[in-house]
């Protein structure tokens, strides 16, 4: 009687232990997806610590915008004014404020990547996409914006315009004498010669009649006044021979202003191969016979 109480209490005991195991199994997995699941603690938390980071970047604008508004006599917002007291609040060289070329300024803060817009009523919006340029090597069209090497000898290893740097790159070396003959090149997104997201950092390292600068201002100033953009293939003693393909994008805002009637204004001047550019929006003074 006792060896078969035995075995029964010992058959129970072995069954209590199993279900508790497969209950402990069940609460684990419970936890584990409690702490680590979509909805979960450590998600959870990650989002609420990006929410945070978000409500006080944006108030840092708010605060910046009402501020420069109120020192304003007429309650204008400069782009400059703007980053000026970003700069008070986040300390130098945590944002940058760039301009559309129309109404809005967009606020960058480096550190998170994040985009944010103030109209001139002083809006605030964001986060907010910006269609901005990209590009590890602006000014030299024979890499693309990773900074890999392109050939330019096929359409699928073209050369690159990615940026305002870059078309000015082949505008000072077409009229200085590369033709550019059987090289392909392909604009790669739109671009307008009044945004600051159609530039980089403003610098010209191929010398041509685009003289060299350090920065965006002086870059878009010097694009936009005086001379302005010179045409790539400018004269019939420099043609351009290449194939450039716009891929349907939109060059607007270029502007140019020459009195020499043997100057052709335009995007190209002199040109032999072109394809599929759809359009540019242009300010000419220049007389045409």
């Amino acid at each position: 009687m006792k060896t078969k109480e035995f075995k029964e209490n010992k058959g129970i005991t072995l069954l209590i232990l199993v279900i508790t195991i497969i209950i402990l199994l069940i609460l684990a997995g419970i936890t584990v997806n409690a702490i680590t699941g979509n909805n979960g603690l450590i998600r959870n938390a990650g989002n609420a610590k990006e929410q945070s980071e978000i409500d006080n970047e944006k108030e840092i604008v708010d605060v910046s915008t009402v501020q420069v508004m109120g020192e304003n006599k007429y309650g204008n917002i400069t782009k400059s004014d703007l980053q000026n007291k970003l700069d008070d609040h986040t300390g130098q060289g945590k944002t940058e404020v760039l301009h559309d070329g129309k109404d809005t300024l967009y606020v960058y803060f480096i550190d998170t990547n994040r985009y944010y817009t103030v109209d001139m009523d002083g809006i605030v919006n964001g986060p907010v996409m910006a269609d901005r340029s990209e590009d590890k090597h602006p000014g030299d069209i024979t890499k693309d914006e990773d900074g890999n090497e392109l050939s330019g000898d096929t359409k699928d290893d073209a050369y690159q315009i990615n940026c305002i740097e870059d078309l000015c790159a082949l505008s000072n070396s077409c009229n200085k004498g590369t033709t550019y003959q059987n090289k392909y090149i392909v604009l790669t997104k739109n671009l307008d010669f009044k945004s600051d997201l159609s530039y980089i950092n403003g610098q010209i390292i191929t010398e041509g009649n685009i003289p060299s600068c350090n920065s965006i201002e002086e870059l878009k100033e010097i694009l936009t006044t005086n001379n302005g953009f010179y045409a790539i293939g400018m004269t019939s003693a420099y043609p351009f021979y290449g194939e450039f393909d716009g891929q349907y994008h939109q060059i607007m805002n270029l502007y140019e202003n020459f009195e020499d009637l043997d100057a052709l204004v335009g995007l190209f001047g002199n040109s032999f191969r072109r394809s599929n550019n759809k359009e540019y929006n242009s300010r000419r003074r220049n007389k045409w016979r």
